[in-house]
């Protein structure tokens, strides 16, 4: 058997946690039905860990599944309950016959207990990731705390989240992000390039001079459409967002929530589209995920950026910054 390629394998751990996610966070969906990506994602993941097949079971502890190199990554006071969680995953049946006389699955966990073991997953895959790219876990968790420690000194602190924020450059990103101080989009914003819409901030701003409760956000993109297709998009937020196309809400979740998905499919016609998405946040976790399928056979993912096209970085609020694009 050829040995899988790492990348690969990454990428297939991120679209199980992005699926996983959605599932979990859609009211309308049974958090049961994400049992099978939150499965798989973890194989990926205990592979690139361990370089084997993981087992088929939850095994004694987290060791069974993560390598003495990456256990450390998740800190002591977790593990347990990360585990219970796990096992829960293990134990369900991975096709179920509803005729069938067997036992009942374990209980599922609760959905907020779901997201924080899918935040678990999305940090061990980024430090795999990370690793691939040069920087061993050691060093990761050496910066962790070196970046605990730097707290104290307000210079520094500054210097090194500036540092590890690379999607914060200028010149970086299709799509350009503005933060407000207010849920209203009121203040003078931080603006700046972002790669994606993909953000889970938890209880952290999304900037150093925005606050971490109550404010706003809005980026926007041009989406450039070679030929007519039918396009699904899909947002899942903590608080309310919205999916505006060509200066027309097309999917709209704005009010106070958890986790939350919500999607529509349109007729996309071909040419250039200002894409524009609007978020804010009450308090506690913030996050938002933006994803969108632009082919019926395939499931919900981030936007390709070799169809979009960055607006720029200064115009009104009321324009349309892709007119004369292309």
């Amino acid at each position: 058997m050829t040995k899988p390629d790492h990348a690969r394998v990454l990428d297939a751990a991120a679209a199980e946690l992005r699926s996983a996610y959605t599932l979990i966070a859609d009211p309308d969906c049974d958090p049961v039905t994400a049992m099978p990506h939150l499965r798989r994602a973890w194989q990926t993941v205990a592979w690139l860990s361990r370089e084997q097949l993981p087992p088929d079971d939850a095994g004694e502890d987290l060791s069974s599944w993560l390598s003495a190199e990456h256990l450390p990554l998740i800190p002591d006071k977790e593990r347990q309950r990360v585990h219970r969680t796990l096992v829960a995953v293990c134990r369900h049946p991975r096709d179920p016959e509803p005729w069938g006389e067997t036992e009942p699955p374990p209980t599922i966990p609760s959905t907020p207990a779901l997201v924080s073991h899918l935040r678990t997953l999305g940090r061990l895959v980024e430090a795999l990731r990370l690793q691939q790219l040069g920087r061993p876990p050691k060093a990761q968790l050496a910066m962790r705390w070196g970046l605990r420690t730097a707290a104290w000194v307000g210079g520094v602190t500054a210097f090194i989240l500036l540092a590890l924020r690379p999607w914060q450059a200028e010149d970086v990103g299709s799509w350009r992000g503005a933060y407000y101080p207010t849920e209203k989009f009121e203040g003078r914003p931080d603006v700046r390039r972002d790669v994606d819409v993909d953000f889970d901030w938890e209880k952290d701003p999304p900037t150093d001079s925005i606050p971490s409760d109550r404010f706003g956000a809005r980026w926007d993109t041009c989406l450039v459409i070679d030929e007519e297709v039918d396009a699904a998009f899909q947002v899942v937020s903590d608080d309310g967002a919205r999916i505006i196309l060509d200066g027309k809400i097309i999917v709209d979740n704005w009010e106070k929530h958890r986790p939350t998905a919500k999607g529509k499919r349109i007729p996309l016609s071909a040419g250039v589209h200002h894409l524009r998405i609007e978020y804010f946040e009450f308090k506690y976790d913030a996050s938002i995920h933006v994803t969108a399928s632009f082919d019926e056979d395939e499931p919900p993912s981030p936007i390709p950026s070799r169809i979009l096209e960055f607006p720029g970085m200064e115009f009104p609020d009321d324009a349309n910054p892709c007119e004369g694009k292309r």
